[in-house]
C-alpha cells in the first residue's frame, strides 16, 4: 500500500532559496508553477513553469530558482512511499529525475488536497483512499504527459534528442531513452 508522508500546495520559496540538498528513502513528486533549476547527479538542469518532476528514493532532491529570477520559485509537492509506485511507473513510464510537461496543471494540487483531507480525517478506509489517490494520480500524470507527447515516431525521437541535449554529460542508458520516448526498449531500439 502506498503511504502519503506529507506535502505542500503553492509553496513559496524566497528569492535565491534552494531546498536543502538531501536524499530520501521515498519518492518526491513536484509540480512547478515557476521556472526552476534542479540537480541530477552532478548536473544542474533547467525546468519550466508547468513541468512536473519525480525524484526516486535515494536520489538527490535539490532544486531552486533559475538565475536572475526576480522572485523565488513556487511549487506543489508531496512525498510518498511504497513499492507499488515503482510498479506503476514501470507500467506507465514517466521521466524520472527529468522534468516533463503535463497538460493538467491542477493534477498534483488536487491529489494533494485529497491526501491531506484523508490523512487529517482518518476516517474508515483512509489508507486505502490515499493509496488509490496516488495510484490514480500517477496514471493521470502519464496520460497528461502523453497528451503533450509528439504524435509520431520522428517527433518522439526529436523529444528524446532534446532531453539528451539538456544534459550532455550524463551517460544515457537505452532504458532511460526509451522511457522518455514512451516506447518499450525493443520498440525504441527498432526506431519506433
Amino acid at each position: 500500500m502506498i503511504e502519503f508522508i506529507y506535502g505542500g500546495i503553492n509553496t513559496d520559496h524566497n528569492k535565491g532559496e534552494f531546498c536543502k540538498k538531501i536524499t530520501f528513502s521515498h519518492y518526491s513528486f513536484f509540480y512547478f508553477l515557476t521556472p526552476f533549476t534542479y540537480q541530477v547527479g552532478n548536473d544542474f538542469l533547467l525546468g519550466n513553469a508547468g513541468e512536473a518532476l519525480i525524484i526516486p528514493p535515494y536520489a538527490i532532491v535539490y532544486h531552486g530558482p533559475q538565475k536572475n529570477m526576480e522572485n523565488g520559485f513556487k511549487n506543489d509537492w508531496f512525498y510518498a512511499n511504497g513499492k507499488e509506485i515503482a510498479d506503476l511507473l514501470s507500467a506507465f513510464p514517466l521521466p524520472i529525475n527529468s522534468s516533463f510537461p503535463i497538460s493538467s496543471p491542477e493534477l498534483i494540487k488536487n491529489t494533494l488536497q485529497t491526501l491531506n483531507l484523508e490523512q487529517l480525517g482518518k476516517r474508515d478506509g483512509y489508507k486505502s483512499k490515499i493509496d488509490l489517490a496516488i495510484k490514480n494520480m500517477i496514471i493521470d500524470l502519464y496520460r497528461s504527459y502523453m497528451d503533450l507527447a509528439p504524435c509520431n515516431t520522428k517527433n518522439h525521437i526529436a523529444y528524446v534528442r532534446s532531453e539528451i541535449g539538456k544534459n550532455l554529460t550524463k551517460k544515457w542508458t537505452l532504458e532511460e531513452m526509451s522511457k522518455l520516448s514512451g516506447y518499450s526498449v525493443s520498440r525504441f531500439s527498432d526506431g519506433g
